[in-house]
């Protein structure tokens, strides 16, 4: 028998979302009258609020995430992002479909994965959204000129109201009129570009430096009409605003009013202290917006539909670039069934949907959002199912490459993204994987892994010592463990060799490359692992960033 969680979200955190502070956690409760366990909501700053998710139109994913074969998926992770000491990121979404996508882009920090900031990406069919993360005058910043992002709302626009027909909203879009003369002397650009949003540093943990992960997730895609083409794809008005309009729209529809009164449409607070509200949860049925023929045209997203990439780069007199492909999860929304014979998709109320509100938190456990299990009326988390979703990730083995250390420029990174890790640790299933949990939620701490790493040179040396091979285990003590701890944990050479018996190895004095047991003492660790491998070329770093080869 397994136990469920009580549902956490954003939704009573929105004192805090209006500083881009906001996270949630959720605290594992015994009930003493059943099986059942329960839990709490709080912010990062450990503030208890009163709000949950109630258990109507849920429709709960049943089968296990699972990687993309082919990079395409409904769900895109980015594995790393940074924006300090010049580097900036750029983020890149494409959708490979004749049919329009609402998706809900999300910044996590790389210590916790607590979120920095959301917003939504608007994309037409075959449409491409890119967005950039750096940092400008002691914030990060997040801008565009792309003509699928929001760049405002109409100035008539009343803010304070809270009305069930959320959907008249007129939203405005970045267009050459928008970015126009959009310098450093207007607050709303930089370079050219419009921003977005803006994030303090104080938001991020003081030793993540300014980095962390992003996660694409389609909430919907539009259906087609009688002649194969996109519902909205029409040319009286842009496809864009009237993605913007049936989005809210669905919001009504499928999830009631009471969002309207705790999300603004910037993601901020309406207000500055949070109240017991309660909202309809956001992984809602594929047919929850057909009520009263009101449809919006609105359906689960293909399992294929978006690919896209990651650039890390930094100007001046030292210039570097980087880029990466997006992992692709295939399956994160439950898709209706695709009948051969009928050539049509089925079964439209058993898929899903993720409409979540902007500024309310998304994250990648909220697929197993489930009915009511302990009788109180409000829906659970099926913690079970959560621990399932981890399972296609979790690595083993792989190996590490490096280079012979002559200058600066040359450096060998290995970064592990867990974007599981604080899902199952805070639903009481971190100890399948990680050592040294810290139950404390104010600490954020969920604990860290192990590699056992062997050492060769491009000569077939090992790292030996006298006959016996020796496998170098990090972390060997508790102040390296630290380094092992975040979610996007980068890991540098000196650091991962650190206690190999050679000098050569240990010093960085030969080519070769590290074969590596990842996490031995758990049987593997549900993490992205990428390796970044920078080479002295004519006294400038040429870097290159690839995808570990690892396996399960």
């Amino acid at each position: 028998m397994y136990k469920k969680n009580k549902m956490l979200s954003a939704v009573a955190a929105v004192a805090v979302l209006s500083s881009g502070a906001m996270s949630f956690d959720m605290v594992v409760k015994s009930n003493d009258a059943n099986s059942a366990t329960s839990a709490t909501i709080i912010t990062n700053v450990a503030k208890p609020q009163n709000a949950t998710y109630t258990d109507a139109n849920i429709v709960t994913a049943t089968k296990p995430m699972k990687l993309s074969s082919n990079d395409r998926g409904d769900t895109l992770i980015y594995p790393a992002f940074k924006a300090k000491d010049g580097w900036e990121t750029k983020i890149t979404v494409r959708n490979t479909k004749d049919v329009s996508v609402v998706a809900k882009a999300v910044l996590y920090d790389a210590v916790d994965s607590h979120e920095l900031k959301d917003f939504n990406l608007y994309l037409s069919s075959h449409d491409v959204a890119s967005f950039k993360i750096k940092e400008k005058d002691g914030q990060v910043i997040i801008t565009t000129r792309d003509g699928s992002i929001m760049a405002g709302l109409d100035d008539t626009l009343n803010t304070s109201k809270a009305e069930p027909v959320a959907y008249d909203r007129t939203g405005k879009f970045i267009s050459s009129d928008v970015q126009a003369n959009l310098d450093d002397s207007d607050t709303n650009g930089v370079d050219g570009d419009f921003i977005i949003s803006s994030i303090p540093i104080d938001n991020f943990n003081s030793n993540s430096n300014n980095s962390g992960y992003v996660i694409v997730y389609v909430m919907a895609q539009t259906e087609e009409d009688k002649n194969g083409h996109d519902y909205y794809h029409t040319t009286s008005e842009k496809n864009h605003s009237v993605l913007y309009k049936a989005y809210y729209k669905a919001l009504g529809l499928c999830r009631g009013s009471n969002w309207t009164k705790i999300f603004s449409v910037y993601g901020t607070a309406r207000n500055g202290t949070a109240t017991e509200l309660n909202i309809t949860a956001p992984n809602v049925s594929a047919s929850c917006d057909n009520g009263d023929g009101n449809t919006t045209h609105f359906t689960s997203p293909e399992s294929d539909i978006l690919f896209g990439e990651v650039s890390m780069s930094r100007g001046g007199s030292d210039p570097r670039s980087l880029l990466l492909k997006a992992k692709a999860i295939e399956n994160y929304t439950v898709e209706k069934y695709y009948d051969p014979d009928e050539k049509k998709h089925l079964d439209e109320d058993n898929s899903q949907m993720m409409l979540w509100a902007p500024g309310e938190y998304a994250s990648i456990q909220d697929r197993r959002i489930t009915k009511d299990t302990d009788g109180d009326g409000y829906a659970d988390y099926n913690t079970t199912g959560i621990a399932k979703d981890a399972e296609d990730m979790v690595v083993k083995h792989g190996y590490f490459s490096f280079n012979k250390h002559n200058t600066n420029n040359d450096r060998s990174v290995l970064i592990v993204t867990q974007p599981m890790k604080r899902a199952l640790a805070m639903a009481d299933k971190g100890d399948i994987y990680w050592d040294k949990i810290d139950k404390e939620l104010d600490k954020h701490n969920w604990g860290e892994f192990s590699l056992g790493m062997t050492f060769y040179d491009e000569d077939e040396n090992v790292d030996i010592k006298g006959i016996k091979l020796v496998t170098i285990t990090s972390p060997a003590n508790a102040k390296e463990g630290k380094l092992y701890q975040p979610e996007m944990a980068p890991l540098p050479y000196d650091v991962l060799a650190k206690n190999a018996n050679q000098e050569d190895f240990k010093f960085n004095r030969v080519n070769g490359y590290a074969d590596i047991i990842i996490n031995p003492n758990k049987g593997g660790l549900p993490a992205i692992i990428t390796e970044m491998v920078s080479e002295d070329i004519n006294k400038e770093a040429q870097i290159n960033w690839i995808y570990s080869a690892t396996n399960k």
